[in-house]
């Protein structure tokens, strides 16, 4: 994951388990959602965000032709904040991928929160500042509009900086939210990938068995698609 992991993990270890326990009092707010549950849903009313303490939620942004995974967020991580802030409808779905515990609290619960806690605030502004970032990769992706091109995109991205041989990912959820694709477009490009003998796929892991040439095809690709375009 990005650096969405947790909103306390880069401060100081005081400032940080005396923000802990302070979470862990609001425990009269927390509350439990089934594995495959709907949090909240697009354009719903909300007036609260969301800490996860235990379990992964999806955020889906539903249009007229698709629901499109934005991201995968895991325990330590918060969302539906611009419920909080704006005071508008949400703008996205979550769900509950696992059995979810998750702190449920309201605008003026947070600013009491944050007030006691600035180094946590700096912490959620930088974790946004991170997620239009990576908001700003996704429609770049998606403005392709060739979804080889994404997922190999997105392929070569997840595994730079590996050190593993052959580098391999383990979150293919999380790939189809680099990719901007769903489950079905996704298992047809890795098909082909695979069939290419560009990738492995092993227990629900992808191996980068080819990376160069992997890297080789998306730069023919990409002057392909330059070639076609009208201009």
């Amino acid at each position: 994951m990005s650096d969405d992991s947790t909103i306390i993990d880069s401060i100081s270890a005081e400032d940080a388990e005396e923000a802990t326990q302070d979470l862990a009092q609001l425990s009269n707010f927390l509350r439990q959602f089934p594995k495959g549950s709907l949090i909240f849903d697009q354009d719903d009313d909300g007036r609260t965000m969301y800490f996860i303490q235990k379990g992964r939620v999806r955020i889906v942004k539903v249009t007229a032709k698709r629901s499109q995974p934005l991201a995968i967020l895991e325990p330590g991580s918060f969302f539906g904040e611009m419920a909080v802030i704006n005071e508008e409808p949400r703008t996205a779905r979550a769900e509950a991928i696992d059995n979810c515990s998750l702190l449920e609290i309201d605008r003026s619960t947070l600013d009491e929160f944050l007030s006691s806690h600035p180094r946590v605030a700096q912490r959620m502004i930088r974790t946004l500042a991170e997620r239009l970032k990576n908001t700003d990769a996704l429609v770049e992706r998606l403005l392709t509009g060739d979804p080889v091109i994404q997922v190999v995109e997105a392929i070569l991205d997840s595994i730079e900086g590996s050190e593993e041989e052959p580098p391999e990912i383990r979150d293919v959820q999380t790939l189809m939210v680099k990719s901007a694709t769903d489950p079905r477009l996704l298992r047809w490009v890795l098909g082909r990938m695979k069939h290419a003998r560009f990738i492995r796929i092993e227990d629900r892991s992808i191996l980068v068995t080819q990376k160069s040439r992997l890297e080789q095809y998306l730069n023919f690709l990409k002057l392909q698609q330059d070639l076609l375009t009208p201009k």
